[in-house]
């Protein structure tokens, strides 16, 4: 399901991958208003609005793919975007295949730019310096390139990639990929720091159409095969396809779908900028640069309170002697925690299921 276009002649397309529930963020975050439609900073911005503004600037076109539920919250938040609706979620090896599908057919081998629409960047000239490396080299080699964050402390809560062989293009500094790595325990995650060889996984991936395409017929034949028949019908004839095909493709990562099998998988390594996917309340706050200083947005008197994450919808909030502490109000309801727990909000999500009240999740 097609919404705008791209024009034919662009050589780079970015896509933001904007397709996740994100119910770690719950009150504010609803099934029917995901977490890349919040402004979670002090600049009145969306996720998914910042995420536009920091790829359009280095490609000469954009495209969001999302749910279709989800489309007019986009033109809301991106008006005139070029939009590729998914009829259900299949995961991003179906979003990296139907998005690569549609700009061959209009645009040929373009090199793609995808890019989560949820992360939290300081440093956006640094980060879109990256960016521009990624492009320069997938547009010259074929290789599919990732983005891996230096680390800078012994995290648990993102995947890791092993770097491998050191190279260079172009005075492109990059690696081979030796593995990709779940998340590990605090052991693990520690001995990963130390060693200095392994990144982040940031999700961030650059690749020339046909490399691409090339890798999913290899590794993803059933995505494959369904996406190349995408594009090339009439409009209603193509919608109608899009509508049965989607549901029957594997939902699988792009990372073990392709990228964990691709012997031409590349990393770049990111460094210069704070850069967080933004799983949590937790990370909402310590991604702000704010050290112990409050978090706040909206109306709050915070007195003799440190550390924590504040929240006004419509109504005033003071806090008192609090530390480490979360407070959102999202005016049909309240969370309150303790920082380190926030990633428990899931749970809170499930118990309102279960209890029938799925209508405030």
């Amino acid at each position: 399901m097609l919404h705008g276009s791209i024009s034919q002649n662009s050589k780079t397309v970015a896509v933001i991958m904007a397709g996740g529930s994100g119910t770690r963020f719950w009150p504010l975050s609803r099934a029917s208003f995901p977490k890349q439609f919040l402004k979670l900073g002090e600049n009145g911005k969306s996720l998914i609005q910042e995420t536009y503004e920091r790829v359009s600037t280095v490609v000469d076109d954009v495209i969001v793919v999302t749910a279709q539920m989800q489309v007019d919250l986009v033109k809301q938040h991106l008006p005139g975007v070029c939009i590729l609706a998914e009829p259900c979620p299949r995961n991003t090896a179906a979003c990296v295949g139907y998005a690569s599908r549609y700009v061959q057919s209009v645009a040929g081998n373009a090199t793609l730019l995808f890019v989560p629409a949820d992360q939290k960047i300081i440093g956006e000239q640094e980060f879109r310096d990256v960016f521009i490396n990624a492009l320069a080299l997938a547009s010259q080699q074929a290789v599919l390139v990732t983005i891996g964050i230096v680390p800078t402390k012994p995290e648990t809560g993102y995947g890791y990639i092993k770097s491998g062989e050191k190279k260079d293009f172009n005075s492109i500094h990059y690696f081979s990929v030796e593995s990709f790595v779940e998340k590990p325990d605090l052991v693990k995650a520690k001995q990963y720091l130390a060693s200095g060889e392994y990144l982040w996984n940031s999700g961030v991936f650059s690749w020339s159409v046909s490399s691409i395409l090339e890798s999913l017929e290899k590794n993803t034949p059933e995505i494959y095969h369904a996406i190349k028949q995408m594009f090339l019908l009439d409009r209603e004839a193509n919608i109608e396809y899009i509508r049965k095909a989607f549901p029957t493709l594997p939902s699988i990562s792009i990372d073990t779908g392709v990228m964990e099998k691709a012997p031409n998988a590349v990393v770049i390594p990111g460094k210069g900028f704070a850069w967080s996917d933004i799983g949590s309340w937790e990370s909402w706050i310590e991604n702000s640069g704010r050290g112990i200083e409050n978090l706040i947005i909206g109306d709050v008197i915070a007195l003799d309170s440190k550390g924590c994450g504040i929240m006004a919808k419509d109504k005033l909030i003071a806090v008192i002697g609090l530390e480490d502490i979360v407070v959102v109000d999202a005016g049909d309801a309240i969370l309150i925690c303790k920082k380190d727990r926030s990633q428990d909000v899931k749970k809170v999500v499930e118990m309102l299921k279960q209890n029938g009240r799925g209508s405030i999740t």
